[in-house]
């Protein structure tokens, strides 16, 4: 148990320093997908909800990616009396609207695409270890300052290459950190699920290999009727480990040789 704490520790600590950089066709699995929606009709389980997921960024397909998030079950069940309850305060242009009519429903709609995918946008920049600062503009006054950014930014961005991505499997994520188990913690899930209208909120951590690199990476996924999705990147398990937002909860597993053989065993490979 010593050891598994010192391990986590060191993934926070590693990941604080990674954080400058950063700010399916799964067959068999999925249960279809419906006609004129931008979801798939759900998974079996939240790991395959994540799997779908990470096979898209495999291929770099993004309507696969985005497809594997809840967003009409998501727009169609979202409680706003108990949001309102909750926070005490609305901000129309940020927070959901009431599906008065049909527009109303397809704005929150796309509104949740743009979230999703702008948190994609945030992951590959992690995952490229590309310097950004979200926060400040970066200030180019010169030509020759113009120049060298457009170029370096495009040789990076050309030369993202996930097709060598490999699941190794998910991290248990009380194993990740003792927090997510707590009694407080669970209240707390089952207070969001409960806003969003969805049966249960679980956070997965999965490990992925991309060349000779190793990351891990954190979603929360939602059950809606049996059927579970994606719901956002990071989420609780990235929040209880300090992890950047802008991170997407993408934590490079830059883990010393020596705990290395503690890392892998904590790692549960897919059924």
């Amino acid at each position: 148990m010593k050891m598994r704490k010192k391990l986590i520790f060191l993934i926070v600590l590693l990941f604080g320093a990674a954080g400058l950089f950063a700010c399916g066709k799964t067959s068999g699995n999925v249960m279809g997908k419906a006609d004129a929606t931008a979801e798939s009709e759900g998974y079996e389980s939240p790991e395959h909800a994540v799997a779908a997921y990470i096979e898209g960024l495999k291929e770099n397909d993004l309507n696969q990616m985005v497809s594997t998030f809840a967003i009409e079950q998501y727009v169609d069940n979202f409680d706003l009396h108990s949001y309102l309850e909750w926070m005490q305060a609305y901000q129309l242009q940020q927070a959901q609207w009431p599906a008065a009519n049909d527009i109303t429903r397809d704005l929150n709609i796309e509104k949740r695409k743009s979230e999703i995918i702008n948190y994609i946008r945030y992951q590959y920049l992690a995952l490229n270890k590309i310097s950004a600062n979200f926060n400040e503009p970066q200030i180019l006054k010169t030509e020759s300052e113009q120049k060298e950014f457009l170029e370096q930014l495009t040789g990076q961005l050309a030369s993202m290459d996930f097709s060598s991505i490999k699941l190794n499997g998910f991290i248990p994520p009380e194993s990740a950190n003792e927090l997510y188990g707590s009694e407080a913690n669970g209240e707390n899930l089952a207070r969001i699920a409960a806003e969003y209208g969805a049966n249960q909120i679980v956070s997965r951590m999965a490990v992925i290999e991309i060349g000779e690199s190793q990351y891990a990476l954190c979603f929360d996924t939602v059950e809606y009727e049996g059927k579970w999705y994606n719901l956002q990147l990071g989420g609780n398990l990235s929040l209880l480990l300090g992890i950047e937002i802008m991170s997407s909860g993408t934590i490079p597993l830059d883990i010393a040789p020596e705990y290395r053989e503690e890392l892998e065993s904590l790692i549960v490979p897919m059924e």
